[in-house]
């Protein structure tokens, strides 16, 4: 009987220690997911929640969460807001039941501008960084346009110049007579490049725009697996 009832005392203990590990186990497993995010010079880590989903993001910013706050940290936050000419404790607490009712200031919430840019993740650093990247390849390409079409412009220029000047020579004295608009060029359809193609090749231009600033290594695209055009290839 002692020996029975000292099984039974081992299967209860082992039973249960294996329930708690699986417990902890558990509440490791659904641990809270942490996004970091610069917000005016200052990193911190928000839930990724708070940061996704609108219901919890409008439950946390609520007069609720307010009026939990103690009056010090009340009187500390209200500084922030700006200064009223007339009534300014007043103003200053209707301007803070306006902002977490999610009431409009001129024509948009600031709640809801936040949690737009906490959602779209205009604040995390990797995202912002590669922000910066794109709109420097953006700015280098528009260069590059801007050259080109100078380019293009100079022989026709210099063309429409050497006319007028003949033009001048060889007509009598006083006005230049008026010259007519040289006809225009006729088009190829071969130069023609469907939006697909055009698509194509801007989507290699970026990518390669970003691999300059970031590195990397080229690897088969999962958007265009045949690889860019021809005419980019042997650019």
């Amino acid at each position: 009987m002692a020996d029975k009832a000292e099984s039974e005392h081992s299967d209860s203990s082992e039973s249960s220690s294996s329930s708690s590990e699986s417990a902890g186990g558990s509440s490791e497993g659904e641990e809270e997911v942490m996004e970091p995010v610069t917000i005016l010079g200052h990193t911190l880590e928000l839930p990724q929640e708070l940061c996704e989903d609108y219901g919890v993001f409008k439950e946390f910013f609520s007069m609720k969460t307010w009026d939990s706050l103690s009056d010090e940290h009340k009187e500390h936050l209200k500084q922030f807001l700006p200064s009223f000419p007339e009534n300014d404790d007043e103003e200053k607490e209707k301007t803070v039941k306006m902002l977490f009712n999610f009431e409009p200031f001129h024509f948009t919430s600031p709640l809801d501008d936040f949690f737009s840019n906490l959602r779209q993740g205009n604040y995390r650093p990797d995202i912002a960084k590669m922000r910066k990247f794109l709109m420097k390849a953006r700015a280098k390409q528009q260069k590059h346009k801007i050259k080109a079409y100078y380019a293009k412009l100079l022989p026709e220029v210099l063309l429409s110049r050497e006319r007028l000047l003949a033009a001048a020579k060889a007509a009598p004295p006083g006005p230049v007579p008026a010259l007519q608009l040289l006809p225009p060029k006729p088009s190829s359809k071969s130069n023609y490049k469907p939006l697909y193609m055009r698509a194509r090749q801007r989507y290699f231009e970026e990518l390669s725009a970003i691999r300059s600033e970031v590195g990397g290594e080229e690897s088969e695209d999962d958007n265009y697996p045949e690889g860019p055009p021809e005419q980019y290839i042997r650019k």
